[in-house]
């Protein structure tokens, strides 16, 4: 759904819906904003296990184009917009997985400051 200023807003009904389709699930929305100014907005399922040891798995590979694994973490957790209008977001604004996927994995042990120490 499109509203003045974003780039993509859930709805309501979308939230109803996902709710109803992924019982028992953990679901988010996350906002960005762009550097345009404008905002985007997804709702997401919460990644499981596999998809976020998937996640570093590719971010760990030496063959990796930096971008792909990112793109792939975020569609396999988008529900709106679809993963197709998803995709078609990525053709104009190619950077958007990096703003989505640490707010995804945030609570997944991952970060933002750690510390160590010599003993």
């Amino acid at each position: 759904m499109k509203h003045e200023g974003f780039i993509n807003m859930v709805s309501d009904d979308e939230i109803k819906q996902a709710k109803a389709e992924n019982e028992g699930v953990k679901l988010c929305i996350i906002e960005a904003e762009l550097d345009d100014g404008q905002k985007f907005e997804g709702l997401f399922r919460e990644p499981n296990n596999a998809i976020v040891k998937r996640f570093v798995a590719q971010a760990n590979n030496a063959k990796s184009d930096g971008m792909s694994h990112h793109d792939a973490f975020v569609r396999d957790c988008i529900l709106s917009p679809s993963r197709d209008e998803y995709i078609q977001l990525l053709k104009e604004l190619p950077a958007l997985s990096l703003t989505i996927s640490p707010k995804l994995i945030e609570g997944h042990g991952l970060s933002n400051d750690s510390k160590k120490k010599s003993v």
